[in-house]
């Protein structure tokens, strides 16, 4: 099964109402896809998907944060990423403690990134950690009130974006477009 999973490309989470963390850092590695669906009781699932292309989380209302910055950096190949209507989520990568901020970029081959009915998002990454995404074509960013930056760290964005926020801060659509300049 280990041979089967190491070509995982997409993982699919919905309606996970007790999830508490979807990938956490431990003994073995799967690299693998899955898709999870209404379970009630599912508090951490799964560990080292560097093969992972698309990543979508929808309706899991106690989800706090989405990855550790450990297995940020392992997703490689993510091409997209879209959280919908996780009531909960206070941010995308959460802060890690015992880790050290470091230059090396996350996503590099990130493509879209959809953030979608996230009240309690703050931002996306809760530490200082570099966004450097020179393939990506579109952001949408809608009905995420309470954030009000993006991330604390650095972002870049090489191209020219698509860029979609709405019901969220002035501050936020002014970094998203100065990131754009940088490039």
């Amino acid at each position: 099964m280990q041979k089967r999973l190491q070509r995982l490309e997409t993982i699919t989470v919905v309606n996970c109402s007790s999830l508490e963390g979807i990938f956490e850092v431990g003994r073995s590695t799967v690299n693998e896809g899955m898709q999870i669906n209404d379970t009630k009781d599912f508090k951490q699932s799964c560990q080292g998907f560097q093969n992972l292309t698309e990543l979508v989380v929808r309706s899991c209302g106690s989800l706090r944060y989405l990855l550790t910055p450990s297995i940020f950096r392992g997703l490689v190949k993510l091409r997209s990423l879209s959280i919908r209507s996780c009531k909960k989520i206070e941010a995308i990568v959460a802060a890690d403690e015992g880790e050290e901020t470091e230059n090396e970029s996350m996503l590099p081959q990130l493509y879209y990134l959809s953030l979608l009915d996230l009240p309690n998002l703050e931002s996306f990454s809760q530490g200082k950690y570099n966004f450097d995404w020179p393939l990506v074509q579109g952001i949408s960013i809608l009905n995420c009130n309470k954030m009000n930056a993006f991330c604390s760290g650095s972002l870049s964005i090489r191209r020219k974006v698509s860029i979609y926020v709405s019901h969220s801060s002035e501050n936020l659509k002014q970094e998203l477009n100065e990131s754009k300049k940088k490039s």
